[in-house]
């Protein structure tokens, strides 16, 4: 997981801050945007993966980006679906090291450490309703620079750092980050069946023991979890890229149709065809 440490010289101001919606998304960045500071994203519908220096992240709904603007990022929608967020640019006179290890960032560091990309958690639901606070505020008029704005935009920042050293790289936290390499690897293997054993095998921890950490973190089994991941994608993969329900079911490595029907009305409340008619089941 890549990181950011920021060393901040001045106050934040804002560039540009707005709800965003493509079909077809894709936006490359570096050299070409020189020193225009960072951009705060919040992914609001639809996946998007990250490229940077030849290597891939697949990012989820309700994750927050930090993209450096000066660094080699390429983003784009996943399947080429449509993908919606809301971004705020952040311009200011500061130093950036890009942090490229898995373990403990140094915490003695000067500065904050941010995540590149912050999979969905409570903490992001705050740090949206922030982001959605600065762009009405910049769409009513308040001035860019202002320091309430700078305020927030620090706020967001020390969100992110504690996210950064206290859940994912803290030594003395390993559930948050067992919760994250959990779900990575469900993410990287939705075209396959997925047994435990094999996330047990490849993250290096007991079945039970995974099991156990996973529940008690998301209140749900890793089964459970696997279940809900496929029916979302297999929504996606119908509404977005007019998918038959057996071709979606394939494409989540579901080969028994009559399963993958029973397992979609247990996961949505609704059959595939009340789905695509728009009917949804508030669960």
């Amino acid at each position: 997981m890549l990181g950011l440490h920021l060393k901040f010289k001045d106050f934040a101001r804002i560039g540009f801050a707005h709800h965003f919606h493509m079909d077809n998304y894709r936006q490359v960045y570096g050299s070409c945007y020189d020193s225009d500071g960072f951009e705060l994203v919040y992914v609001k519908t639809g996946g998007v993966t990250a490229r940077i220096y030849d290597k891939e992240y697949e990012i989820e709904p309700r994750s927050v980006i930090v993209l450096e603007r000066s660094l080699p990022f390429e983003l784009f929608s996943a399947d080429g679906t449509a993908q919606t967020h809301c971004t705020v640019q952040v311009m200011m006179d500061y130093d950036v090291e890009l942090v490229e290890s898995e373990t403990c960032a140094d915490l003695s560091r000067e500065g904050i450490v941010v995540p590149f990309i912050t999979p969905p958690c409570n903490e992001n639901e705050a740090i949206k309703k922030e982001l959605y606070s600065i762009i009405s505020n910049i769409a009513g008029g308040s001035e860019r620079n202002s320091l309430s704005v700078s305020l927030s935009v620090f706020s967001i920042l020390s969100k992110l750092d504690n996210i950064y050293r206290q859940k994912l790289y803290s030594k003395n936290n390993t559930a948050s980050l067992l919760e994250y390499k959990i779900k990575r690897y469900i993410s990287d293997h939705m075209d396959k069946e997925i047994p435990l054993s094999d996330i047990s095998n490849a993250i290096g921890k007991t079945p039970n023991y995974l099991n156990s950490v996973f529940k008690a973190a998301t209140g749900m089994g890793i089964h459970q979890y696997i279940s809900r991941e496929k029916v979302r994608m297999i929504c996606e993969l119908m509404e977005n890229v007019s998918m038959s329900f057996k071709e979606a079911c394939e494409n989540v490595a579901i080969y028994d149709v009559s399963y993958g029907y029973r397992l979609f009305k247990k996961q949505a409340g609704v059959t595939p065809k009340q789905y695509l008619a728009g009917e949804r089941c508030e669960r």
